[in-house]
C-alpha cells in the first residue's frame, strides 16, 4: 500500500505550538485474508505511526483486533456482515510502538475495506 499526503498541521507540545508541520497521510483498507494484514508501517525503526481517523466495512461474520506489530492495541471486537466502524477525532487515540506496523487481525476471511488518516511521530 502507498500512503497519500493529505496536508499538514501544527502540533501542541508543553502547551506551546511546535512549528514543525506534522503531515497527515492516508492509506487504504482493503483485504479478504484471515490473520494479520499490515495497513501501514513507519519509514523507520525510530518513529511512531499515530491514528487520527479509521474507517471500514466487513462483508462478512469476523473478529477484529488492532495490532502494533505482534502486540495487540484492542480486545476482540466482533462485527456481522455489512458492520462497519468510524473512529476519528477524539474517539481513537491509538499509537503504535516506534518501528511498529499498524496491522488489523480478522478471525475470518471476509472482504474488508475502508481507509486510514495517520501521522509519523
Amino acid at each position: 500500500m502507498s500512503a497519500v499526503l493529505l496536508g499538514a498541521y501544527k502540533k501542541f507540545v508543553s502547551g506551546k505550538i511546535n512549528q514543525n508541520l506534522v503531515g497527515i497521510y492516508q492509506d487504504i483498507i482493503d483485504f479478504n485474508t484471515n490473520g494479520d494484514n499490515t495497513i501501514a508501517t513507519p519509514p523507520d525503526s525510530g518513529r511512531k505511526l499515530r491514528l487520527h481517523l479509521i474507517m471500514f466495512l466487513v462483508g462478512g461474520v469476523t473478529n477484529i483486533r488492532f495490532k502494533s506489530g505482534a502486540t495487540s492495541k484492542t480486545g476482540l471486537m466482533p462485527f456481522a456482515a455489512n458492520q462497519g466502524i468510524i473512529l476519528s477525532g477524539d474517539e481513537i487515540q491509538l499509537e503504535m510502538v516506534a518501528g511498529d506496523s499498524f496491522i488489523i487481525n480478522s478471525s475470518n476471511a471476509v472482504q474488508i475495506g475502508g481507509l486510514i488518516n495517520f501521522s509519523y511521530e
